[in-house]
């Protein structure tokens, strides 16, 4: 239903009533539910029940009046409040165990200590009794003698004074309550206040958003002023790790976490783009622009020569895959940790091997129920557009100067009078064979200019004593930027978490989640597509005059017009139980999570046959089969986990934690394809409406797990704290014998800052922490049936009494020794704190090596009838560090205070061969030594200026091309050996000729810089991203040539760029960025630009302006008029502006150049992102 209104009117709002209606309708039926539930778990609470009515089991032995109040609110909704001076250690009480009214406990008890009680619903407050009261005088103004309730006690003291900040300025608006009361003041616009205490053993609670509140009892003062100190957060803040919480304070290991703001506030198509540049060390390569791109991640850098390994994805602890991650609902999440070393990781065992990113979704946070609504409204343009040159002739000339084929002169001159007279026929045939003189830019044909995408959620949520619930939905709607026909995303999200205290040492959660993803497209459309899109030249038109295709539009446009659709629907399912059963309050508890996840992918393509035509006055010429195919991929992983946990503090400075459980889990993944020719009807696409063969692929992928873990964690006295943990992971992946090992690892850190001897530095530097790990994990990231000779099953190509049968090949050979990858990992950190912790620095240091990587074995003679086996036998050391440095602080501004802060993060790592057999030394494979990403190349010293001077350099024939001769204007090669030649020599080690590392295709210096600040209700907020180095050479190698950097040097059947034409080498104009133009001289690998150099290596170092957003959130006087609790309009742009190292020409986002498939030439871009939203709240 969405897409057929999409499609239609393009038209969101009425995409999204049904999908808003559906929302309200299920919100509505779980809220029934909630409360439903919620009235019998209390069904014995009191509401408003006269504490007369109430009864509750409790005993006394010895003990104060506290425990007797602990019992009851237990047991029942009553919460008490009193001073904490009021309730006398010293007294001890005895009650016989057995069924009391509540007014009958109190009264047995409070009066001793000279207190009473009244109540309002279900809060008690406890008060000291009057004079009158303890002489038995007038009984109403003291203790009814029925229900035991005081009255209010009457006002004896005013008491005045002042708030102020650090700086001594008033703080305006900051909370006095009279403590153990709701009765309070607000501080006037000079922080200045006065309230009414009923004596002298009152407290007043001072407490203001951003400070740390503060209890002042007031004694005999009448005067008082009070100093309110900023709260950072930044040393309590809790910190998710691996089962488990801590405070960041306690944190031995390295662990980030990404800025909230930045994950849930902005207007992203998958959580990757918001996570980027977030995060230390934490890579996120986006992909490209498409809807459906998925990001990769990567923590710390490469960690094998089998393709870098992403890390572990946990989500509200249960594990899951990065696409699970990508597809979640932004609104949803709560918090983001990054696990880094192996300390914090070792916990999750051989699936962390490369770190782990956890993820913690929201839950209820306030008693009253919370409705909220957020969306936004998006308009998106390409990042980059190419740049042609539109004119024939200016065409037709460059590509007789760059290839075989000519242009004839008569087409040259036709060209020349087009340009003095446009109205001419833009096709002309000569000698039966047609001619087209258009002006077409293949880039606008396939892409619009703008596209307009949307995002819609709602949330529910609340907390009671025994229930905590939230459900939230939300939709988000992509166009595509494809032209031709429509190319739609659409994503739905629904999330159910249920928490309920059945007991007061039980309690049972469920969380439900449902995502389902659609995209549609052209089946045309991929990124070979693009590139016949590239090979087109612009004279060439899109369709006849008298219609129908073109034989250049066919294949760009026509297929995606009239080609056929295809369609990718993902269907994620994923519910946890989990539990918690405390033994020991706050002492000992045991959990457990049992969760099951379903994911299931169905493909659908239907390709139709697209007739063309060569020139207006031929036959149409077909275009191939009609076909439809089918693919499905259900996923199943099912997951359980228990343990146990133990925290005590003993004698008041040693601090012990102990986690010890196991866990299980399981995977099966079945892939099913097949397709079909012959298609009766295109009305609708589908192998079952098909005459042609069927073809059939099937594969099936199963693995399991089964480990224990413990950590024990120790503090002493807030200054020394140790962490060690241990799994023991055994893997399907590995034989018999090999498939259990074990992963240790311990940390240490030590808090210089709680010593004695560092008092001195409190003023200035408020934390200091040195922090040290080591850890060992196993990787099981390889093949899943690697330990298994395998045969393959094909049919034969020939034909066999009328048949092609099938056949099986022989089993490949397998290792006798295949076991685990291990990934060894070193630590060493520094957290500090400076100016009251307004200043916050953390920064790592660390060294990873990566052993017993699988690999080939040596070179075996070919008389062994099969393929070498893989072995243990490489290894990988990956070196780096990273800061985050933090500030944060506030100031005047006019009346009110501007608060702001900042984050910057700075890392870098760098990979190399430690370990590899490589007899020969060939730089075809691996060698000790070898830099990842590092690219060998040719040192250019320019062009030639004169023949004379092709004549006395050195012999470059072997890097130059053999159809033209070298002349003035060619590439010039150094000889850097110095042996009369420039080639490779034999290309290896110890003869490399002239080549040499010339640089490094893996990124250096990766930067993120967060700046916010906050007045009077206002919020704005900038984000800069990007790499200080990355180099790449632009690719010349078949589909995956560049043609938007080499244009017509890799082949005449292109389109000429405005560089080219302006900046190739001429007699006259020598100082060009092109050499003279000589065809293909970028198509044949090894040849002049078409072999790696100096020349045109290029770096794609960027800094982006990732996001800037303004907000502005209405006063709470003007959203309570209109009753709702929060209102917050905001503006947001996404990817502004880009400073890049690449050429003004070279029309690529740096982003995606050198990474996309096809080399960095025109790809699929990102986007440029403008909107608007709303946020509410009831």
């Amino acid at each position: 239903m969405y897409k057929n209104f999409i499609n239609r009117g393009r038209h969101a709002l009425s995409a999204l009533q049904p999908a808003i209606k559906s929302i309200m309708r299920i919100g509505l039926l779980y809220l029934i539910i909630t409360v439903t539930c919620a009235q019998l778990l209390l069904a014995n609470s009191s509401g408003a029940q006269s504490l007369a009515e109430i009864q509750v089991s409790v005993e006394l032995r010895n003990e104060e009046v506290r425990s007797l109040l602990k019992q009851i609110e237990k047991q029942t909704a009553l919460r008490f409040a009193y001073m904490e001076n009021q309730l006398s250690r010293k007294e001890k009480f005895n009650l016989p165990k057995g069924r009391y009214r509540v007014s009958e406990a109190l009264n047995v008890t409070l009066p001793a200590l000279n207190l009473a009680y009244m109540n309002t619903g279900n809060v008690v407050y406890i008060v000291r009794k009057q004079p009158d009261q303890r002489e038995g005088k007038s009984p109403q103004a003291g203790i009814s003698e029925h229900t035991g309730v005081a009255p209010a006690a009457p006002v004896q003291l005013t008491v005045k004074g002042k708030v102020a900040d650090e700086k001594g300025e008033g703080l305006p608006g900051v909370n006095i309550i009279l403590k153990g009361t709701q009765q309070g003041q607000i501080s006037d616009v000079n922080g200045r206040f006065s309230i009414e205490v009923p004596d002298e053993d009152a407290v007043l609670v001072f407490s203001f958003v951003g400070y740390i509140p503060q209890e002042v009892a007031v004694g005999k003062k009448t005067d008082i002023e009070v100093l309110l100190k900023v709260d950072q957060k930044a040393l309590d803040e809790v910190v998710v790790v691996g089962y488990g919480t801590q405070q960041r304070k306690n944190i031995s290991g390295s662990i980030a976490t990404a800025p909230t703001e930045l994950v849930a506030n902005r207007p992203v198509m998958n959580v990757g783009q918001a996570l980027q540049g977030t995060v230390a060390n934490l890579s996120v390569n986006v992909g490209n622009g498409r809807a459906d791109t998925s990001p990769s991640y990567n923590i710390r850098g490469q960690n094998s020569i089998n393709g870098t390994d992403g890390p572990m994805v946990v989500i509200d602890g249960i594990i899951m895959d990065a696409a699970a991650l990508n597809n979640l609902n932004p609104q949803d999440i709560e918090n983001v940790s990054v696990l880094k070393d192996a300390a914090s990781a070792a916990i999750y065992g051989s699936r962390a091997a490369f770190g782990v990113i956890l993820v913690k979704t929201k839950s209820g946070r306030t008693e009253k129920p919370q409705i909220s609504y957020n969306n936004n409204f998006v308009i998106k343009q390409p990042t980059y557009r190419p740049q042609i040159v539109e004119d024939p002739y200016t065409n037709f000339w460059y590509s007789n100067q760059m290839g075989a084929f000519q242009f004839g002169a008569h087409v040259l001159e036709y060209a020349q009078r087009l340009q003095n007279d446009p109205s001419l026929p833009k096709f002309m045939e000569f000698g039966g064979s047609w001619t087209y003189f258009e002006s077409t830019n293949w880039y606008d044909q396939i892409f619009r200019k703008q596209a307009f995408s949307t995002q819609h959620g709602i949330e529910i949520s609340g907390k009671t004593d025994r229930v905590n619930y939230l459900l939230s939905g939300n939709f988000q709607h992509e166009d595509g930027l494809l032209k031709p026909v429509g190319e739609d995303f659409n994503r739905y999200n629904i999330r159910s978490k249920l928490d309920f205290r059945v007991t007061d040492w039980w309690t049972i959660g469920n969380n439900t989640s449902f995502m389902r993803n659609s995209y549609s497209r052209p089946s045309a459309f991929n990124d070979a597509f693009l590139f016949y899109s590239q090979t087109m030249g612009s004279y060439e038109a899109v369709r006849n005059p008298e219609g129908g295709w073109s034989s250049a539009g066919v294949q760009s446009v026509g297929k995606m017009i009239d080609g056929g659709q295809a369609e990718t629907t993902n269907n994620l399912f994923q519910s946890s139980l989990n539990t918690k059963i405390s033994l020991l309050k706050d002492v000992l508890d045991l959990q457990g999570n049992f969760a099951y996840t379903n994911n299931m992918t169905l493909n659908q393509w239907g390709n139709f046959s697209v007739p063309y035509k060569r020139g207006p006055s031929l036959p149409f010429i077909s275009g191939g089969n009609n076909a439809a195919a089918r693919g499905t991929t259900p996923r199943t992983q099912i997951y359980m986990d228990a343990y146990a946990n133990f925290t005590k503090t003993f004698a008041q400075k040693h601090f012990v934690n102990v986690m010890a459980g196991y866990s299980q889990e399981s995977y099966r993944n079945q892939y099913l394809y097949y397709d079909r020719v012959g298609l009766v009807t295109p009305t609708f696409p589908t192998p079952q409406l098909a005459t042609g063969t069927i073809s059939l692929q099937e594969s099936v992928t199963k693995w399991a797990m089964r480990s224990g873990f413990a950590r024990l964690n120790y503090i002493f006295d807030n200054k020394y704290i140790m962490e060690m943990n241990g799994r023991y992971d055994g893997s399907s992946r590995f034989p018999k014998g090999k498939r259990f090992v074990f992963n240790p690892s311990a940390s240490v850190a030590w808090v210089l800052s709680n010593e004695s001897f560092m008092e001195f530095l409190t003023p200035v530097a408020s934390h200091l922490k040195v922090r040290a790990s080591y850890g060992q994990l196993a990787n099981q990231a390889s093949s899943v049936f690697g330990y298994m000779p395998t045969m393959g099953f094909s049919r034969l190509n020939a034909m066999l009494d009328g048949t092609r049968p099938m056949t099986v090949g022989a089993p490949g050979l397998v290792a006798g020794d295949y076991t685990w990858e291990r990934v060894i990992t070193r630590n060493l950190g520094l957290d500090m704190n400076f100016l009251r912790d307004r200043l916050s620095f953390s920064g790592d240091l660390f060294i990873r090596d990566t052993k017993d990587m699988l690999t080939k074995a040596k070179t075996y003679p070919g008389t062994l009838g099969a393929a070498a086996p893989n072995v243990n036998a490489a290894d990988l050391q990956t070196r780096g560090w990273e800061v985050n440095l933090g500030w944060r602080d506030r100031f005047k501004l006019g009346k009110d205070d501007f608060r702001y802060n900042f984050n910057l993060i700075l890392s870098d790592n760098r990979a190399k061969i430690t370990r590899y057999d490589n007899a020969t030394g060939t730089l075809d494979d691996h060698y000790v030594g070898k830099r990842i990403g590092e690219i060998w190349g040719l040192t250019t010293l320019g062009y030639f200026g004169s023949n004379d001077e092709v004549k006395t350099h050195a012999d470059q024939s072997q890097v130059s091309s053999n159809a033209y001769p070298l002349e003035a204007g060619d590439l010039k090669f150094a000889d850097l050996n110095g042996d009369g030649k420039v080639n490779r020599g034999q290309w290896t080690l110890n003869d490399h000729g002239d080549y040499s590392i010339i640089g490094n295709s893996e990124p250096r210096y990766a930067f993120g810089l967060n700046l916010r600040g906050e007045w009077k209700g206002f919020d704005v907020g900038a984000f800069f991203q990007g790499v200080g180095r990355r180099n790449f050479y632009p690719t010349y190698r078949s589909t995956t040539t560049d043609y938007e950097f080499y244009s017509y040097y890799a082949t005449q059947w292109t389109h000429l760029t405005p560089h080219m034409r302006d900046n190739h080498w001429t007699p006259e104009r020598t100082d060009t960025f092109y050499p003279r133009l000589k065809p293909g001289i970028a198509e044949t690998p090894g040849r002049e630009m078409a072999v790696e150099q100096t020349r045109y290596l290029q770096n794609a170092a960027y800094l982006r302006l990732k996001n800037l957003s303004i907000g502005y959130t209405l006063p709470a006087n003007a959203t309570k008029a209109i009753r709702l609790s929060r209102v917050r309009v905001f503006a947001s742009g996404d990817n502004l502006f880009t400073w890049s190292k690449l050429p003004k020409f070279y029309q690529v986002d740096p982003e995606l150049a050198g990474r996309a498939s096809n080399g960095g030439g025109i790809a699929y871009s990102l986007q440029r992102v403008f909107s608007c939203g709303l946020n509410v709240t009831f």
